[in-house]
């Protein structure tokens, strides 16, 4: 069943990208142009609308976020069945293509300031994973919540670090 749903999407995307050209002139150069397949072109199912903007500035007093575990059940609920419930990300390579990252001290999450972090669960990253957009689920303070709760796992240094990394952007 499931290899019929991959065929199905393919015919889509090569319906769509041959009806796309199906008005353009034939390649002069090459008059047996066959069109290529733009990757990008096929529809994938899910999220299709995008996220509005991020409704904090990057100068909100909240930056930087103090640690904090209230957040626990709301990372928890939304965050640790893709990066881990004690944040070890998704096993059993979090570092693998396409994997949830840890968002513990042995991850990179400390290495982005607040403001970065916070856009992300807002508007989602659709690079190498699929993190869907929260900006649906969780209101501003609930995603501050659960990156509080996030910097209870780091290292003193990383978290001093990472929070002078925010100041410098909350406090140009």
């Amino acid at each position: 069943m499931q290899r019929y749903r991959f065929a199905a999407m393919i015919l889509v995307g090569c319906v769509l990208v041959a009806c796309s050209d199906a008005g353009s002139q034939p390649n002069q150069a090459n008059p047996t142009h066959v069109p290529t397949l733009d990757i990008n072109a096929i529809p994938v199912l899910g999220e299709t609308h995008s996220a509005p903007p991020v409704p904090l500035p990057a100068t909100d007093p909240q930056f930087p976020i103090q640690p904090d575990a209230a957040g626990q059940p709301l990372y928890e609920q939304y965050c640790a069945a893709c990066h881990g419930i004690e944040g070890e990300g998704q096993l059993p390579d979090p570092y693998a293509y396409g994997a949830a990252p840890p968002h513990n001290a042995d991850g990179h999450t400390w290495h982005h300031p607040d403001q970065q972090n916070f856009a992300t669960v807002w508007h989602g990253n659709q690079g190498a994973g699929v993190m869907p957009a929260f900006f649906n689920r969780l209101t501003p303070n609930e995603i501050i919540s659960i990156l509080a709760y996030i910097k209870t796992w780091w290292e003193d240094d990383q978290l001093e670090e990472q929070i002078a990394q925010t100041d410098k952007i909350a406090n140009p």
